[in-house]
């Protein structure tokens, strides 16, 4: 009985709405991202590019992480994997050429602290990529709940 009490108040379900789901979800994603690209630092923050090449790997790795939990938990989509898989690697490609120009521009062009602007850049890029997802590579049906 208490177990079975236990169990239930553990369980917890994901918003209705798409962008809450996303944003819930993200944070998971953007946990291990960070995490990811601490760990890169670490091995390259004597490089030069250290903070470039640390984002650059991390934003592949985590890439990869969320689409598997976008699509198992935030969008819900008939599409099949292999679409899904190429459309989101394709978006996060995009992604990550445009977040490395950023974030390059932000640390070595205009001096700004590499984590202030791993932040700054994720937060940015995070709307971006849900645009994408959203209608491109899970093309989620947009109800009157969602965004």
């Amino acid at each position: 009985m208490l177990s079975q009490m236990m169990i239930s108040m553990m369980r917890f379900s994901l918003p209705k709405n798409v962008f809450f789901r996303y944003v819930l979800i993200g944070l998971l994603n953007l946990t291990i991202f960070y995490g990811l690209y601490e760990s890169c630092y670490l091995l390259t923050k004597s490089w030069d590019y250290g903070p470039n090449v640390s984002w650059a790997v991390a934003w592949v790795l985590g890439s990869i992480f969320a689409h598997l939990t976008h699509r198992k938990w935030t969008f819900y989509t008939d599409e099949s994997v292999k679409w899904t898989l190429s459309a989101a690697l394709t978006i996060y490609t995009i992604g990550l050429i445009g977040s490395s120009g950023t974030f390059g521009l932000f640390v070595n062009f205009w001096g700004f602290n590499h984590r202030i602007s791993w932040a700054v850049n994720s937060a940015i890029w995070g709307i971006i990529d849900y645009i994408g997802l959203h209608k491109i590579a899970f093309k989620h049906q947009t109800d009157s709940k969602s965004i």
